[in-house]
């Protein structure tokens, strides 16, 4: 009986493990590794700070609201210390984006577009 409760607990935490990388709660990116020039640089949160940073850039969104819809951002994730993904919608289209992203010498972010779906 042990061995079988063992084995079935063995399951059930692959099985949430699988559940919470559909879920999109497995992340590719490391707060304790990505972007450490960030906090070299005085940036406390550097994740918040290039999610918001992209949010303030509508305008790199390759598509554009209908029916009369305002196309934003919605869910962001950074992809390491480089590339992010961002899914954006107006409400009736929606669409997501792979982004390079890096901090210039000036302390301010630059977003690249690097492919669309």
């Amino acid at each position: 009986m042990k061995k079988k409760n063992d084995s079935l607990k063995t399951r059930l935490k692959i099985a949430n493990d699988s559940l919470h990388v559909l879920k999109g709660q497995f992340s590719w990116y490391d707060s304790e590794y990505d972007n450490v020039d960030f906090k070299k640089k005085g940036i406390k949160d550097p994740e918040k700070f290039i999610t918001d940073g992209l949010r303030s850039k509508p305008e790199l969104i390759p598509i554009k609201g209908v029916l009369g819809g305002t196309i934003s951002f919605g869910q962001i994730q950074l992809l390491g210390n480089k590339y992010l993904i961002a899914y954006y919608d107006d409400g009736h289209i929606e669409g997501k984006s792979i982004y390079q992203y890096k901090l210039n010498d000036s302390g301010k972010l630059e977003f690249k577009i690097v492919g669309s779906e």
